[in-house]
């Protein structure tokens, strides 16, 4: 994959990180010390934590690193072990493509209820990243079955 884009993604948990912990530790001090805090810092670190974890989780299909139960590896020969990943990888992109169409009718329902996210922003909108993060992740699954297949050489 193209470099700059995985600087883009690891740039953008960084930014997403330290963002939230900021607002979250502001929040604590303002509270704690002032009796004050930010009116919208609540839901913003709600939905840094949903975007952390959906970029995140787009990171670790590109490296190839989500929880996985890998006891069939230890004991299948090398070629079985390249069939039951291809197996894996296609199943998980399914899954994954499930969770794409299915957020996609879950953020229709946030639209119509007009659900408010941060501030005055609508939820909807910033929601947007479980779809895209999941149709990302399900291409990255399908490109595993027929381009990483060297990394069960070294397992």
């Amino acid at each position: 994959m193209d470099l700059s884009l995985q600087k883009a993604e690891t740039g953008l948990l960084v930014a997403i990180f330290i963002a939230m912990l900021g607002v979250a530790v502001f929040q604590v001090v303002s509270r704690n010390l002032f009796d004050a805090g930010f009116a919208v810092g609540d839901e913003l670190v709600r939905m840094a934590v949903l975007w952390l974890t959906m970029v995140g989780s787009m990171v670790a299909a590109r490296e190839k690193k989500h929880i996985r139960i890998d006891i069939l590896n230890r004991f299948l020969p090398l070629k079985a072990k390249r069939h039951v990943n291809q197996v894996v990888d296609f199943l998980t992109g399914s899954i994954c493509l499930a969770i794409a169409y299915y957020s996609i009718d879950f953020i229709k329902w946030e639209m119509i209820d007009q659900t408010v996210g941060v501030g005055s922003i609508p939820a909807w909108i910033l929601e947007l990243i479980i779809p895209f993060a999941a149709f990302v992740m399900a291409i990255r699954y399908y490109l595993h079955i027929f381009i990483d297949q060297t990394r069960v050489d070294s397992e």
